[in-house]
């Protein structure tokens, strides 16, 4: 009976029109689609119709036009790889490792600017450019074997740089240009000065992002330069203002200078647009004071406001819409920061693709609000995608956009929101209280608070999700092995952390004391830990750099000890002089009472003597008396004995 009336049912909706179909079908989910199209042969020549899944995103997002992320003409391919691709967001595990950035100065320098082009990071910080290799593999613990240290001091009188992968370009404010190649095998070149200069300071410079070593220069004069290997290729006198912005790309180079916008094609072919871009007030123009400058090559369009206005023009001469510009206001906010899918906008616009291959911005307000907006569009108006509000108390300190994603960097932790719709769908802990840095490139985060850290955040599949848990094939011991070596990645990246934080202790306190008392701190394992020779050489050149302060520092110390030392030895013999003079008083007094000492003793012996002597007589005179008694008495007793 169940069945029946499926059937029934079934049947109904079959001979409903295909456009009511449609309309129903464009309110499911995509796994009930899935299934509908199981049930009849006209829901599934209807669920693979393309215009379902063009419904289907008007429905979900509110828009048919979205930045391609799948390169397909067909909107069923698209959705499904834009679920699959926010899925990967949400459920991969994020593994995060840090890498310390210094100088080799073992002096904390904070990073100036960061590029990151997935496996590689550059850094510049107080003369150094470190290139970061993520994606190379090591054999020991530690990072020595992915930093590599490039130096590139700034040339005296530096008014503006710019660098990327292949290359680092200065300017000067004499007008003279320099630059220094980055790739394998030639960083250890010096800086060198290019072939002409300008005739004012420099003002803005910048690369060409292909690796062809060719770059542009501006000058307060209005002038602009094209370089290639170091070598003038032209120059172009533009305006008498001082340059404030140059871009290129292919053929096409945008200048901006405080009036007017020029649009140069092949380096021949100029083209201006003026900033009176008030649409308000129009009989009180004035140039727009530009805080943000943005280019979409991919669609030829730039982007340029203040803090109050945006503004989007076309500059493609090739078309009727040279100079159409869309506005968007914001009354009751303040822009802080805009930014722009690098990708798609160093990319030609296909319009075959599933939404016309739009191109994302993403505008951050003093309000903590974060709006996303598809440049590409068609409209007389700006077409705003999604609006982000953060909750009371969330600061957002900056943030990147992709066609699939926005990622906010905000206290202690990232968001990360699906760009088309807002939704959040991602929350990483534990980041950087006041990140400086965020970028993202393959599915990868690069976070920094803007000193000599770096938070690299790579996401793999959690082996403890619901889709791994859903496998039966395999076995116990498999299981086992994969918690053993789940715990073994536990520790090692544990024992990584701590190693990671007692370097980081120890760097702090060799730079306290390196601080308070001088000195170097550059051991022997130091010099076993590089690997490479032309590291080695690198790093005597910059011992030897510093050795000149150093041996002034030891001279004057030497200096000071000698003056000590002969201090020591002054104070020295006039304590000693002292000393004698009072030992030799001590021995003279000590000599007359021994002297006294021996005249009374020489009396008392005297004495002495004489009273023995005298007794000596008494004593010999009785003895004399007694004697001659005795004698006596003997001859009377001889007398009478004869007479007897």
């Amino acid at each position: 009976m169940i069945n029946d009336n499926k059937e029934i049912a079934i049947m109904s909706l079959e001979k409903l029109p295909s456009e009511i179909l449609i309309n129903i079908f464009s309110n499911l989910d995509e796994r009930d689609l899935f299934i509908l199209q199981l049930l009849s042969k006209k829901f599934y020549d209807i669920i693979n119709d393309e215009e379902l899944w063009k419904n289907l995103f008007l429905s979900k997002f509110k828009t048919s036009y979205f930045p391609s992320y799948a390169n397909s003409n067909k909107f069923s391919v698209e959705f499904n790889s834009r679920k699959d691709g926010l899925n990967e967001w949400k459920h991969n595990k994020s593994v995060r490792t840090k890498y310390s950035i210094s100088s080799g100065s073992l002096v904390t320098s904070e990073i100036e600017q960061l590029l990151f082009d997935y496996p590689r990071c550059l850094c510049y910080s107080d003369g150094v450019i470190t290139l970061l290799q993520l994606q190379q593999f090591r054999k020991t613990r530690g990072n020595k074997t992915r930093l590599t240290y490039i130096p590139c001091t700034t040339p005296q009188g530096c008014s503006t740089m710019h660098f990327d992968l292949g290359c680092a370009v200065f300017g000067r404010f004499d007008g003279r240009i320099y630059g220094k190649m980055l790739s394998t095998k030639s960083y250890l070149q010096p800086i060198v000065e290019f072939d002409d200069h300008h005739t004012g300071a420099v003002t803005a410079i910048k690369t060409v992002d292909n690796n062809e070593n060719r770059c542009i220069s501006g000058s307060e004069n209005g002038d602009i330069i094209w370089w290639t290997e170091a070598k003038k290729v032209k120059s172009m006198k533009l305006s008498n203002k001082p340059i404030l912005r140059v871009e290129m790309w292919k053929d096409w180079t945008i200048v901006l200078d405080e009036e007017k916008i020029y649009v140069i094609y092949r380096m021949t072919d100029l083209n201006e647009i003026s900033l009176d871009l008030d649409i308000k007030n129009i009989n009180s123009r004035a140039p727009v004071k530009v805080h943000f400058f943005k280019v979409d090559f991919g669609s030829k369009s730039v982007l340029v406001g203040d803090t109050k206005n945006l503004y989007i023009i076309s500059f493609n001469p090739n078309n009727n819409l040279f100079g159409f510009t869309k506005s968007m206001n914001f009354e009751d906010e303040l822009i802080e920061e805009v930014v722009i899918d690098e990708a798609s906008a160093k990319r030609d616009q296909r319009l075959e693709l599933a939404g016309q291959d739009g191109c994302f911005i993403a505008i951050k307000t003093d309000l903590n609000k974060i709006y996303i907006v598809d440049i590409r569009a068609p409209g007389a108006t700006f077409h705003l995608q999604s609006k982000i509000v953060l909750s009371n108390g969330e600061k957002a300190y900056t943030c990147q956009i992709t066609n699939l994603v926005m990622v906010c960097a905000l206290k202690g932790y990232v968001n990360i929101y699906d760009a088309l719709s807002g939704e959040l769908i991602k929350t990483v802990q534990k980041t950087e209280k006041e990140p400086g840095f965020l970028r993202i490139s393959q599915g990868r985060l690069l976070l920094s608070n803007r000193e000599n850290m770096v938070h690299y955040f790579k996401f793999i599949p959690d082996d403890n999700s619901e889709t791994s848990k859903s496998g039966t094939g395999q076995s116990s011991s498999a299981n086992r092995n994969t918690t053993k070596w789940k715990e073994t990645l536990n520790a090692e990246l544990e024992l990584y952390e701590e190693e990671e934080e007692r370097n980081e202790l120890q760097r702090m306190e060799n730079s306290r004391l390196l601080n308070t008392y001088g000195g170097d701190f550059t051991t022997s394992t130091d010099l076993n830990g590089i690997e490479d020779e032309e590291e080695l050489q690198l790093r005597i050149a910059l011992m030897e750099s510093e050795n000149y302060t150093s041996n002034a520092v030891n001279a004057e110390n030497d200096e000071a000890m000698r003056n000590a030392i002969q201090e020591s030895d002054r104070l020295f013999n006039t304590e000693q002089n002292s000393t004698l003079d009072n030992q030799i008083g001590i021995d003279e007094e000590l000599r007359m009472a021994l002297e006294q000492s021996r005249i009374e003793d020489e009396l008392r012996r005297a004495t002495e003597v004489e009273n023995i002597t005298s007794s000596v007589n008494n004593i010999n005179s009785s003895s004399s008396l007694e004697d001659e008694e005795l004698q006596l008495a003997i001859a009377l007793s001889l007398s009478e004995a004869e007479r007897n």
